[in-house]
């Protein structure tokens, strides 16, 4: 994976690489607001890889939380938003993804377009005080909507048992233990 960036007020976790069989798709890194670490205090020295506890707790808390992929190859805009929302629908209720998908595909729609979904482009998740789920492309912001189950569905997809990536799961757990032991 590439070298950590950092954005200012976070701290960058880990990073992995989202493979569909053989074939690198993007690159994944993970930072964490600077109110992380406190509202994660009560796992400090612990093994978090597996606890239900500290995976509820940090896919729930209301800190701030980024997922930045990078396109590593160039995919069709219709398979990206698909997979997205099979991903959240797979992570929240019938009746929570009834109420979210149509707002949720037009955000994805609007960011996932055949000049994003390019080898090269950078796609920001940001989700902010546990409600605000918002998409940058290009650092451009394409806009939010207000859900706490997407943003603890797209948390879960990077860190959750069935996270996308395990390696950049792995990789954001451990950072998590760094963090709270520094």
């Amino acid at each position: 994976p590439e070298s950590a960036g950092s954005l200012p007020g976070q701290t960058y976790l880990g990073s992995g690489i989202r493979a569909k069989g053989p074939i690198s798709v993007y690159s994944v890194q993970m930072y964490v607001g600077n109110r992380a670490k406190n509202a994660l205090a009560k796992f400090k020295g612990k093994s978090l890889k597996g606890d239900k506890a500290f995976l509820d707790a940090f896919n729930g808390g209301n800190f701030q939380k980024t997922v930045q992929i990078k396109m590593l190859r160039t995919v069709a805009p219709s398979k990206m938003i698909s997979a997205f929302n099979d991903a959240v629908s797979a992570r929240v209720s019938k009746s929570t993804y009834s109420k979210v998908s149509e707002s949720l595909d037009a955000l994805l729609t609007k960011s996932f377009t055949e000049g994003t979904s390019t080898k090269g482009t950078e796609i920001t998740f940001s989700m902010s005080g546990g409600t605000a789920f918002s998409i940058s492309v290009n650092k451009v912001s394409q806009g939010s909507i207000w859900s706490a189950d997407v943003c603890k569905a797209f948390t879960d997809l990077y860190v959750g048992k069935n996270a996308v990536s395990p390696g950049a799961r792995d990789s954001i757990i451990s950072g998590v233990e760094s963090m709270l032991s520094s």
